[in-house]
């Protein structure tokens, strides 16, 4: 499975790509908005995630934005944020509203059993 990590957050992106590289997932590091962009088209992955709140662009703008094209409407999409905590259920379940689609939110800091589990469920709902 392939997971496209787009976070401008350079350690945050390393420890989240340490914990799933080591449970066999191939994973690709973008820290900025258009590098991420560019790269799903070329490593198309099974799982984007995606910071919330970046620099250049909102993570949902970045969602909105690949939504637009065919190749990538079905391509699921988390986001991180760390303006909530990994234990935060409620908030993390209900999610976040993109042009009428719930996306489930990972809070940070997580515990790298919650990221696990979010991304064995929503690569499995990609396939």
């Amino acid at each position: 499975m392939k997971i496209l990590i787009i976070e401008d957050n350079v350690q945050l992106a390393e420890l989240i790509k340490t914990v799933l590289v080591k449970n066999d997932y191939e994973v690709t590091v973008c820290n900025e908005a258009w590098e991420g962009i560019d790269q799903v088209s070329r490593y198309q992955p099974n799982l984007i995630l995606i910071d919330i709140l970046m620099s250049v662009f909102s993570g949902p703008e970045i969602v909105q934005f690949l939504k637009m094209d065919q190749r990538f409407k079905d391509i699921p999409a988390v986001f991180l944020s760390g303006l909530m905590t990994g234990d935060e259920k409620d908030f993390q379940e209900e999610g976040l509203m993109v042009d009428g689609a719930k996306y489930p939110i990972l809070g940070i800091p997580y515990k790298s059993e919650q990221l696990l589990n979010i991304v064995k469920k929503y690569t499995k709902l990609g396939n």
